[in-house]
């Protein structure tokens, strides 16, 4: 982030380190971020050293007063970058173009490098364009720090913002905001992607009466099969493709042979008395690969039901989030101003000054008084709408 109008209040060249002043709400805002685990790292242009106005010695006592102001209200800084370079100075040393001055993003990036930061999760937070631009290059989401008291001219060729907001307050709070959204989205795509990760339950192993051909249907995946056993004492039933008188002969010894060795099985006919309306006809199955759709067309998946729950949950969730962030961004330049002394002095000198000029009218219109009273009393209007004006003005330094 910035320093000047962005931490501290700018009256111009800070020279002395008394003249550093926390702005409102600066090492509370610090102390937010690093709560969220963001490095803090103040990047700033300081061409007074290369006009001569201070020195470099006096730039580290400014930061060093900057750093206790902060560390008094348990806020932190990294790191602290500053530029003192500036083509037009009078100190030849530092009379030069750098690319650590922005909107060059050198100085971003150097700290990038230092404190291994990652640029593409970072913000830029700045009260100029030359913030803004800098930020972009160096890869950061960016934050314009536009107060009403001190708005920000636009250039045809100064870039956008990715955000705005009247004070480092309100800029931590979009940050907030941001990664709130992120941490909601990533949570919905986790819940969504599980149930497509979940495999139904394989059916398990059917197991068959000896001997007995039969086709098992059941569910996906399930292969089916005869299963066979340790073959008994009875030959295999073919149909009748030659000698059917010799396969006769032989049906009564076969009956016989299969009733003394498994008592409790199904009883075997010959070709001529099986009779044919009990024959099954025999099952085609299709493959698994085919039957599959089907089958799990047929069959509810157990977490069909329940898959749409995390979605409805989501849009409540990004409904909610919305009229929030709605309701937060009305008159929110009202919202982050602070109550000071000079507000009320100004709220005060108005309410006298339009209460002058309704006396001023009264005595316009009574003919009994003279004309040296109404401008009195103008007079007496004007002096406090210039006192209400100034007033209204310092009311960002009470």
């Amino acid at each position: 982030m910035d320093r000047d109008d962005t931490l501290i209040e700018d009256p111009g060249y800070i020279s002395h380190p008394s003249q550093v002043k926390l702005l409102p709400g600066a090492a509370a805002s610090l102390v937010q971020l690093r709560k969220m685990n963001f490095k803090v790292v103040v990047v700033s242009n300081q061409s007074a050293v290369a006009r001569g106005i201070l020195t470099e010695e006096t730039l580290s006592q400014i930061h060093h007063q900057l750093e206790k102001l902060l560390a008094d209200e348990g806020a932190y800084l990294d790191a602290i970058y500053y530029c003192p370079y500036h083509p037009d100075g009078v100190i030849p040393k530092y009379r030069m173009e750098s690319e650590m001055r922005k909107p060059a993003p050198g100085m971003l990036l150097k700290a990038a490098q230092d404190l291994d930061i990652d640029m593409s999760r970072s913000w830029m937070i700045g009260d100029s364009y030359r913030d803004i631009e800098a930020g972009m290059r160096a890869g950061c989401k960016t934050i314009l720090i536009n107060s009403p008291i001190k708005p920000v001219q636009k250039n045809p060729s100064d870039p956008q913002p990715d955000r705005q907001a009247v004070n480092i307050r309100e800029a931590v709070n979009i940050i907030r905001m941001y990664e709130l959204r992120q941490s909601m989205e990533t949570t919905f795509e986790q819940r969504h992607d599980e149930p497509a990760q979940t495999e139904p339950p394989q059916a398990a192993a059917v197991s068959c009466p000896e001997d007995s051909p039969h086709v098992i249907s059941g569910p996906v995946n399930t292969v089916a099969a005869p299963i066979t056993e340790e073959p008994v004492e009875q030959k295999q039933i073919e149909p009748p493709v030659a000698e059917p008188a010799k396969q006769s002969a032989k049906t009564d010894e076969q009956k016989h042979e299969v009733s003394a060795a498994e008592p409790k099985a199904e009883p075997v006919y010959s070709p001529k008395e099986i009779p044919t309306e009990k024959m099954p006809e025999p099952e085609i199955r299709k493959p698994v690969e085919k039957t599959a759709s089907a089958e799990s067309a047929r069959i509810p998946h157990p977490l069909a039901e329940q898959s749409e729950e995390p979605q409805m949950s989501l849009r409540t969730e990004k409904l909610l989030h919305e009229l929030l962030s709605h309701l937060k961004s009305v008159h929110r330049a009202g919202q982050y101003e602070d109550f000071t002394i000079s507000k009320v002095l100004a709220g005060v000198a108005q309410v006298l000054a339009v209460a002058c000029l309704v006396v001023s009218l009264w005595f316009c219109i009574d003919s009994t008084r003279s004309s040296e009273s109404v401008l009195i009393m103008l007079g007496y209007a004007s002096v406090l709408q210039l006192m209400a004006i100034a007033f209204y003005m310092m009311r960002g330094r009470g």
